[in-house]
């Protein structure tokens, strides 16, 4: 009986704690928001879900200080220094983004991974860059954690040719001059949408292997070298 009460209490005291720290944002100066930022680093991971939990579907509700707080919550944390904070609040996202629930909720913490993820949150979005729902969000937050682990995890998404975000994948791609689907830009520069055309070439001259420049020339002289939509010539 003893330890239900302190238990209960112990939720109370912290439900106190996260409702207060909330009721601060927005912060009134730079030096009270990092005091902010630690206030709520040392809630741990329970009261980190507490907060996380109020986010709900746009239209739904007044979810605004609990928005504010976590958006720069993820800020604060992509700072230097703050890596065993990051893992500890990427943790957590990973949790709420990979829940199958409202596309905008699942958008909210996956940009917050864009911040402060690592390989371990590439791996676990890509589950979205097949869904028409995230897919823009999961492949930018893919992007921006980067590294050979993100540059695979987009590359192996190609293979699908029902993806709906093939062009956002190849600009990824293309960004960082990425060798690894050859094969698959060739094959996207074949469908007849135009945007997937146009990535798939830039794709093509950006990865600067051997295999793009028989299609890029074939591509340009189908098009008399001259200026089109696609980019092909533009890519040679």
């Amino acid at each position: 009986m003893i330890s239900a009460i302190s238990f209960s209490q112990d939720r109370r005291t912290l439900e106190t704690k996260v409702a207060d720290l909330l009721a601060q944002f927005p912060a009134t100066s730079l030096a009270y928001t990092d005091k902010l930022m630690e206030d709520m680093m040392a809630l741990g991971e329970a009261g980190l879900t507490q907060i996380s939990d109020q986010i709900i579907p746009p239209g739904t509700g007044d979810d605004t200080n609990a928005r504010f707080a976590i958006e720069t919550f993820s800020r604060f944390l992509s700072g230097k220094g703050r890596e065993a904070g990051r893992e500890l609040w990427e943790k957590v996202c990973i949790t709420y983004a990979i829940r199958k629930g409202d596309p905008g909720v699942t958008d909210f913490f996956i940009k917050q991974l864009q911040l402060t993820g690592s390989d371990q949150a590439a791996q676990a979005l890509k589950i979205y860059i097949s869904d028409r729902n995230n897919c823009t969000s999961a492949i930018s937050a893919i992007t921006a954690i980067g590294g050979k682990t993100s540059e695979q995890i987009l590359a192996e998404a190609l293979k699908d040719r029902s993806l709906p975000c093939a062009a956002a994948v190849m600009n990824a791609l293309a960004s960082m001059r990425s060798g690894e689907a050859v094969n698959e830009y060739i094959y996207w520069s074949t469908v007849e949408n135009t945007n997937t055309k146009a990535s798939a070439y830039n794709a093509l001259a950006m990865s600067g292997t051997p295999q793009a420049y028989p299609v890029l020339l074939k591509a340009a002289k189908s098009y008399g070298y001259r200026w089109e939509r696609t980019g092909a010539t533009a890519a040679l």
